[in-house]
């Protein structure tokens, strides 16, 4: 992980999970808290396993590579999984024994059963979310997780927490996303049980001290019953938290958000991306009106729930003057928190077929930091003056009246600082 933002790797735990309730001895090494890669070659060497499985994004594939020529020369059977063994298989062959290019949860245990021979890159159905073990937490380092967790920082930056998700997939084809989450998790949404999510945020509260939690559904309030169900239950068992999710400005209510809000929900993450209803439209196709966003968020805070704005600057075909509109209308917005990436069109997204017809995107999937870098050439905006108007949106959105009170929460303690250091230096 190269970004410590307090959420735990669970897919990775979910899978060491399944293989142990399979009988299998299991080691899990994170290095979102050591980026060392003696530490990681040392752990693998001293562990000794048969196979070393390894998730890979673009944003990490030259340290995975690393990591699985380090484990050929000791004669481990590699298997990659993730986003880039999902969407790029193919650029991952020569140093794998296997590619899962999907969900690994049901057909992990065939590989390592020797049922997947002869064939490299793997294609499994998707699997169901019915069965699933709790993550096997206590192979991570839960502590140093809870105690840099910053998703309710508009809240209070002294509160502690972890992220959860109890939904795959997403109904809407945004351009920066999609196909990407389809070809990973099937079309459309699959939940697991609202039982299933009660038990494993028992399993937490029972293990580790914390306040708070995070869904990171891609669109948790899509199942709008299946909330209501959820929230409910939540109600009646008392199972006194707060918490925050991801939703769009198209997909909340009052019923709805006064529900959640009694529920404990106290922050909401909405993707608005920019202020430019051409740029949402043509580019980004996200299918919401950017007039009533405003009125949303407005309703939103009156509640006594903060909201978290997505932006992204420099899109493809996006202008300086439209990027202007974004920070302006973003500063607008009664939101306590936004981020502001560089807009990157990601290998296997729509946005990454259209960028590719007319601007050069590097062969460097290092490049594909959307927090610090750039991965296309845009002779129309310099990626300087690009870099010049992120900080300005930053500045001028935290600087801005409705936003001192989140300033003030973060500078008069220790742990404020330490977060808001931690979130700065993703975009330095």
């Amino acid at each position: 992980m190269k970004y410590k933002t307090g959420d735990p790797p669970t897919g990775l735990a979910l899978i060491a999970a399944i293989i142990r309730r399979a009988g299998h001895e299991v080691d899990l090494i994170d290095a979102t808290f050591h980026h060392s890669m003696k530490i990681i070659k040392n752990s693998i060497k001293s562990f000794n396993p048969s196979f070393v499985c390894i998730y890979i994004d673009s944003m990490s594939f030259n340290e995975a590579i690393e990591i699985a020529k380090f484990s050929r020369k000791y004669k481990k059977k590699i298997i990659f999984g993730g986003p880039h063994a999902t969407l790029k298989p193919e650029t991952l062959t020569k140093y794998a024994d296997y590619v899962v290019s999907g969900e690994a949860d049901e057909i992990i245990l065939d590989i390592l059963n020797d049922q997947c021979r002869g064939t490299k890159i793997i294609k499994p159905k998707r699997p169901s979310l019915s069965n699933l073990p709790i993550p096997a937490y206590d192979l991570l380092d839960m502590k140093s997780y809870i105690k840099c967790w910053h998703c309710l920082d508009s809240i209070s930056p002294n509160l502690t927490g972890t992220s959860i998700i109890t939904s795959r997939g997403c109904p809407y084809k945004c351009s920066f996303c999609q196909p990407v989450l389809d070809n990973i998790f099937g079309k459309g949404v699959r939940s697991r049980s609202v039982k299933s999510v009660i038990e494993e945020i028992k399993y937490l509260k029972n293990h580790y001290d914390f306040d708070g939690m995070f869904f990171q559904d891609d669109t948790f309030t899509v199942r709008r019953q299946w909330v209501l169900d959820f929230c409910q239950q939540l109600i009646d068992e008392k199972i006194n938290i707060i918490w925050g999710a991801n939703s769009r400005a198209d997909l909340v209510d009052l019923k709805l958000l006064k529900k959640m809000h009694k529920a404990g929900l106290r922050l909401i993450h909405m993707g608005i991306e920019t202020g430019s209803q051409r740029v949402s439209d043509e580019i980004y196709n996200k299918g919401i009106n950017i007039s009533e966003v405003p009125a949303v968020v407005k309703s939103i805070r009156k509640l006594g729930i903060h909201c978290l704005c997505f932006f992204m600057l420099g899109a493809p075909g996006e202008t300086k003057e439209e990027i202007e509109q974004t920070i302006k209308f973003a500063t607008s917005l009664d939101a306590s928190e936004i981020t502001a990436t560089i807009a990157t069109p990601l290998p296997g997204t729509y946005l990454y077929a259209e960028t590719k017809k007319n601007y050069k995107i590097t062969d460097d999937f290092s490049n594909f930091d959307y927090y610090k870098n750039r991965a296309f050439e845009n002779p129309e905006i310099s990626f300087k003056e690009l870099k010049r108007l992120q900080k300005k949106l930053i500045i001028k959105f935290y600087t801005h009246p409705k936003r001192w009170g989140y300033i003030a929460k973060h500078l008069i303690t220790i742990n404020g600082w330490n977060k808001m250091i931690l979130k700065l230096r993703r975009f330095m």
